[in-house]
């Protein structure tokens, strides 16, 4: 048997990747829930590189082996893995072990009776193992069962509730899952969720809402180096939100970038929508930050383009527009309501802000002369009261313009000015 585990050690990287995409593609809440393939990878290759020396040295585990199992144990109930799937992981990676080994027996024409033996050895320490891993995952369960600890989902829940955490807690989490965050670490929220319409009821097909989240980090991991924490929370109307927290150095826009290009339909099948917030001092203030992620993702869903990222800062107005709609409608009705009767003139104020008042780019998008455009916005001035020339004008055309795009009108959410005009008659 030393001679067979020798040439398994020898050829160790090959099989741990065999075993790994074993258990990745079978156990289908590794890649909903453990979504870093290399997490997955790290933990094969301690129990695997475990029952080869066991096997090697003729013993069982020793202590300090099955400490490391057992700390894997904490480290998947702290991750939300179900039970079920751990000991499916087991029982995929056992079956692996043991036709490897089988298979080198034959190779080097091991006697049937002492590869019965290795096999069972094998076995042996694999059971052990797990053993002491659904100890501790038991042990664990129970105190999240009682809320005597912080979990992974039960942590994004917290940070975008804005519920308090405990600091000793955190402290505990981020040690277990080995993250190397402090209080001066920059952290960035970011938020997704499926593209298209959500029912009534919020529904959303969840191995839709878990592949997203599984991509997602995997990703992120892959283009910045750094594994996020990631969870799903429910929004007001109970539709699913896949929220990030990652530690991240560059420019908030980059890191924009790089999510958009991991949500091409050429990496992933699944059409889904991305935001990022603005960055904040360690995981216990970046709650602030995934919650104007799901805000700027909102503003994405109104948009109705798939696979689109946007960043809070550019969408602010926006995400202020969505929180207070009724306000919106009030500005509406100062200044668009005048102008209903003329849609050329709202379409040319529309173009115009959009080309950022520019008169000759608004007039070539519009197809009509500048001068048409010229003629079209002082009729805007006279019927509205709107001058142009003033940045508060500007920001309040913006603002009623805007709320348009975003499906938000009197028609949508009532008029103040027509409820009067309803209560006069």
């Amino acid at each position: 048997m030393l001679r067979v585990a020798r040439s398994m050690v020898a050829d160790f990287e090959e099989i741990i990747g065999e075993i790994t995409d074993r258990v990745w593609r079978s156990v289908p809440a590794y890649p909903q829930v453990v979504v870093d393939r290399g997490d997955l990878s790290g933990q094969v290759r301690d129990s695997i590189l475990n029952v080869l020396v066991c096997v090697m040295e003729d013993r069982p585990p020793s202590e300090a082996e099955l400490a490391t199992a057992a700390a894997n144990g904490e480290r998947r109930a702290l991750q939300g893995v179900a039970q079920a799937a751990i000991i499916q992981s087991y029982r995929n990676a056992e079956r692996s072990l043991v036709d490897t080994f089988q298979a080198r027996c034959a190779r080097m024409h091991v006697p049937v009776g002492a590869l019965r033996a290795g096999q069972q050895q094998v076995v042996t320490v694999l059971d052990q193992l797990e053993g002491a891993m659904l100890r501790t995952y038991a042990e664990m369960q129970q105190r999240i069962a009682t809320r005597t600890v912080l979990t992974e989902p039960d942590l994004m829940n917290r940070l975008v509730s804005g519920e308090p955490i405990d600091p000793a807690d955190l402290a505990r989490l981020v040690r277990t899952l080995g993250l190397g965050v402090d209080d001066a670490t920059r952290v960035v929220g970011l938020a997704l969720a499926p593209a298209g319409p959500v029912d009534e009821d919020g529904d959303v097909d969840p191995a839709r809402v878990a592949e997203i989240r599984h991509h997602a980090v995997a990703h992120l991991h892959a283009v910045t180096g750094t594994s996020p924490l990631s969870g799903v929370v429910r929004q007001d109307d109970g539709s699913p939100v896949v929220v990030l927290a990652l530690p991240f150095d560059g420019p908030v826009a980059d890191l924009g970038t790089r999510l958009a290009a991991g949500l091409d339909r050429r990496r992933t099948a699944v059409a889904a929508l991305g935001a990022v917030g603005e960055p904040r001092r360690g995981l216990a203030a970046v709650g602030g930050s995934c919650r104007q992620a799901i805000g700027a993702l909102a503003v994405a869903r109104r948009r109705g383009v798939e696979r689109d990222v946007v960043l809070f800062s550019g969408v602010l107005l926006e995400v202020l527009a969505m929180r207070d709609p009724r306000m919106v409608v009030n500005v509406q009705d100062r200044y668009l309501r005048p102008l209903a009767a003329h849609e050329h003139l709202v379409e040319t104020l529309r173009v115009h802000l959009a080309t950022d008042l520019s008169v000759p780019e608004t007039a070539r998008r519009l197809v009509v002369h500048p001068n048409t455009v010229a003629y079209r916005l002082r009729r805007v001035h006279e019927l509205s009261g709107l001058d142009l020339h003033r940045v508060h004008d500007v920001a309040l055309a913006v603002l009623a313009v805007g709320g348009l795009a975003l499906g938000i009108s009197a028609d949508s959410h009532g008029s103040a000015a027509l409820d009067e005009d309803a209560a006069r008659a």
